[in-house]
């Protein structure tokens, strides 16, 4: 399973009246609201938690599963939380930045 390292940093954002723009990650429509994904960008507001990411970089039918959960399990059992978010053809694992290099030394990235 190939893991690559998504450039930069990112912030989570919820409850927005979002604008896409070039620093847009994604957006999540939620039952109570949104969720924004974002590059952080240098004229960003100063925010208390930071995100890096990596992702699954093949590409599995819809057929297989456990792939992410192989992924996130020994993350869980060093008590690093993720947030997963899959999209058609690749999964983003974000984790706290301060957790970061703990998660790829883990995972072997």
């Amino acid at each position: 399973m190939k893991l690559k390292k998504l450039d930069g940093n990112f912030i989570i954002i919820k409850d927005v009246n979002f604008e896409f723009t070039d620093n847009t990650f994604c957006i999540i429509k939620e039952a109570d609201g949104y969720t924004m994904i974002k590059t952080l960008l240098n004229t960003e507001e100063n925010f208390s938690e930071y995100f890096k990411a990596f992702y699954i970089d093949e590409l599995y039918n819809f057929e297989t599963s456990g792939i992410l959960f192989k992924i996130i399990e020994p993350l869980k059992n060093a008590k690093i939380s993720v947030l997963v978010v899959s999209a058609f053809s690749r999964d983003y694992i974000f984790v706290l930045e301060k957790n970061y290099e703990t998660a790829i030394k883990i995972l072997g990235i």
